[in-house]
């Protein structure tokens, strides 16, 4: 449980000076090389090697960069907020730095924190200290400790031109965007890399194998026994016989005629199908699942996912998996770059998409209940608000049980009390 506390992977004791990244230890040659045991987390190169991984780290990340975030007035809890679409902070979330698009920023923060247990940006601040720029760091390279007080401060790499210079610069926490995993001491998450490493080198072992396997390519199904020692030119000409009479299409399936004093001893090698890689590949998909905390069907493992219930496991893949991911980040935005009175929230509208059929009804549903307009529905359908569409329409049934029924108006004038059916000065005399 030490290698999970950030002050024993940079500041160790003093037979192991660890003031380094893990990647200069790794080129110090202070790990050892064995893959898939105890003694070393696997890289992130051969990590990413793994498809299984590539294809949750890209899909959390994507996804989540997918969906926009938006800055809202009042407080979280509070009903009715409005979204603030003019905020500077709005448009930082969108355009963080004059490189980067949110979707990439937003991508490549999510990505350090699946592998690394934690995602980390600089914020640079204008005079006034309101946040104008973020700029995305390298979590590997970040060095991440306490001071004297306990507080969490950090060292990013010094960058001269476009390299780094071998320097460290100190940045105070209120200036770094934090995006820790799940953590056991509320600090740093978990480092995947470190705590999958028996999973993703059982990976890496076996693509090997099977690469290594198919590479060679030898299958043989038998040996000829020899009475005695064959010189090397009787060994070449028996391999030149054998090949004349039994290699190829031709020959296939003709009978042995062995020389006396020679002998077939056929093989039992196990085959690809008796080596279980396949099932051993299906294995690992969902053992990578659930490091993730993602669903197998998102890694394209289509085992249970039917057209039914497509859209269910969508929206498990956005509550159970995504949901977590959007409270830090929603969190870390309110705490860094927001004040008081104003909070962060992601728009997962894009990822929870139904059919065209259950969008309409559900559509068709709201406006008769009398709970959005036209207008509001239309713009949910990516179209042109319409004049008179910000009315809600409610329909005649549904007043309340105990209201009277409004009086009509009378327009009716008055009856002629002569029953003549005029009312003229004639009459009245």
């Amino acid at each position: 449980m030490k290698w999970l506390n950030p002050r024993n992977w940079f500041r160790g004791s003093a037979e192991v000076k660890r003031d380094i990244t893990y990647d200069q230890l790794a080129a110090l040659g202070m790990v050892p090389a064995r893959l898939g045991g105890e003694a070393r987390p696997v890289s992130a190169a051969e990590a990413m090697g793994i498809s299984a991984v590539f294809c949750a780290d890209r899909v959390i990340s994507e996804d989540l960069a997918s969906s926009p975030m938006c800055v809202y007035s009042g407080h979280r809890l509070e009903e009715g907020a409005k979204p603030l679409y003019d905020d500077p902070v709005t448009q930082l979330l969108q355009r963080p730095n004059p490189e980067m698009t949110g979707p990439v920023f937003w991508a490549q923060l999510q990505h350090n924190a699946n592998m690394w247990g934690f995602g980390v940006a600089e914020i640079a601040r204008d005079r006034a200290g309101r946040p104008r720029e973020l700029w995305p760091l390298e979590s590997h390279q970040v060095r991440i400790d306490r001071d004297a007080y306990g507080r969490l401060t950090f060292e990013a790499p010094e960058y001269s031109a476009p390299v780094p210079s071998g320097r460290y610069v100190k940045l105070d926490a209120s200036d770094v965007l934090f995006l820790p995993g799940f953590t056991p001491n509320g600090s740093v998450g978990y480092q995947l890399l470190q705590t999958a490493r028996m999973t993703f080198g059982m990976a890496v072992a076996a693509q090997r194998f099977g690469a290594a396997r198919f590479r060679r390519g030898l299958s043989p199904t038998g040996a000829i026994e020899v009475q005695g020692e064959l010189t090397p030119q009787a060994l070449e000409n028996m391999r030149q016989s054998w090949d004349a009479l039994h290699a190829g299409e031709d020959n296939a399936g003709r009978p042995l005629l062995l020389e006396s004093g020679t002998k077939w001893t056929p093989f039992q090698l196990a085959h690809n199908d008796q080596l279980q890689l396949a099932e051993l590949s299906e294995f690992l998909v969902d053992e990578v699942a659930r490091f993730f905390n993602i669903s197998p069907v998102k890694l394209h493992k289509l085992g249970r996912a039917t057209w039914s219930n497509l859209e269910q496991l969508n929206r498990d893949h956005v509550s159970g998996c995504l949901g977590p991911w959007i409270t830090k980040r929603d969190a870390e935005v309110d705490l860094k770059l927001l004040g008081p009175g104003r909070h962060c929230r992601h728009i997962t509208d894009r990822l929870l998409i139904a059919d065209t059929q259950t969008r309409f009804t559900a559509w068709q549903s709201a406006l008769t209940a009398g709970w959005m307009t036209v207008n509001e529905v239309r713009g949910r359908e990516d179209l042109s608000p319409k004049p008179g569409g910000d009315v809600l329409r409610l329909p005649l049934n549904q007043a309340p049980a105990t209201a009277s029924p409004a009086n009509p108006t009378d327009t009716t004038p008055e009856a002629p009390t002569d029953g003549t059916g005029t009312d003229s000065p004639g009459a009245a005399e």
